[in-house]
């Protein structure tokens, strides 16, 4: 039997990684159709926290997906797929936010960023 091979990449806790997997798909069938779907969101205060939610397109479903902050002084403290199983979100929260440490004055100088991240497979 033939099979065709595609390489996927996944997205896993607070960053994207490149994992090699691989799928056989027996000859003449379609191989499926994988789209990473990006948003971010900045915080317009350094005190409060960000939170951001990504949906996959019509005609696709949520197989995965992921946040990040790009910063060391960010916390990704949610990193889930929604409720209704159709998207991802994610939220962060500075270093030394009111948040995080009540009382502390809180520790960020300047507004921050989460992005979520949500690998969707074609329905077809």
């Amino acid at each position: 039997m033939n099979a065709r091979t595609k390489t996927i990449g996944l997205v896993c806790g607070a960053a994207v990684v490149a994992a090699g997997i691989t799928m056989s798909v027996p000859a003449g069938a379609a191989a499926p159709t994988m789209k990473t779907v990006t948003k971010t969101m900045t915080t317009t205060r350094a005190d409060q926290p960000a939170e951001v939610t990504v949906a996959c397109p019509a005609g696709y479903h949520l197989t995965g997906g992921g946040g990040g902050t790009g910063s060391k002084d960010v916390y990704l403290w949610k990193s889930r797929p929604t409720d209704d199983g159709k998207g991802w979100v994610a939220a962060s929260l500075g270093v030394g936010s009111n948040e995080i440490a009540p009382g502390s004055g809180g520790g960020m100088s300047k507004p921050f960023k989460v992005t979520a991240y949500a690998l969707c497979e074609s329905d077809s």
